[in-house]
């Protein structure tokens, strides 16, 4: 079941320097900005440990 979950998890990162006049950069950082203000959550459906060990995986494969 796991290894089926995790066939299934698409992670991408992606780095942008900030204010670097990329497209749209000025708008991410308002949304980001805004996102750290709200009190809504998301729920994901995986426990964070998890999540952490997921992409931990990818950074040392």
């Amino acid at each position: 079941v796991l290894n089926n979950a995790k066939s299934k998890i698409n992670i991408h990162l992606d780095w942008c320097k900030g204010h670097s006049d990329i497209s749209g950069n000025e708008f991410a950082d308002y949304l980001a900005k805004k996102g750290t203000q709200s009190k809504n959550r998301l729920c994901v459906g995986a426990p964070p440990s998890y999540i952490k060990k997921v992409i931990d995986g990818f950074f040392y494969e």
